[in-house]
């Protein structure tokens, strides 16, 4: 466990609902390649508050890596819809769509 990681949880024990850090905690995970842990992150996420569209874009990202193209479409269009100036999504959505366009 590296530091940032050591302060996350830190934080989360104090403040179990303090999303910022949940995120980061996610993202850390997903780095880490924990993928299930990232995601169950993700998902109190986003029980807790449906409108936070990073939690999307990386359940996006999550659905990207293990090749589920319409279920990383769908939670990128919804990171999208809450914030439709997200470039990031933009672009790995626009990817995706492209990927799919040249498949025969």
């Amino acid at each position: 466990m590296n530091e940032a990681e050591i302060h996350i949880i830190r934080a989360l024990q104090i403040h179990p609902n303090y999303m910022d850090a949940r995120l980061n905690l996610a993202l850390l995970l997903l780095k880490k390649n924990k993928i299930n842990e990232a995601t169950e992150q993700l998902i109190y996420i986003l029980r807790y508050n449906s409108k936070l569209y990073q939690a999307y874009y990386l359940l996006g990202k999550i659905a990207s890596i293990q090749g589920k193209y319409n279920e990383a479409i769908q939670n990128y269009q919804k990171a999208l819809s809450i914030n439709p100036d997200f470039d990031i999504a933009k672009n790995d959505l626009n990817n995706i769509l492209s990927r799919q366009r040249e498949m025969p």
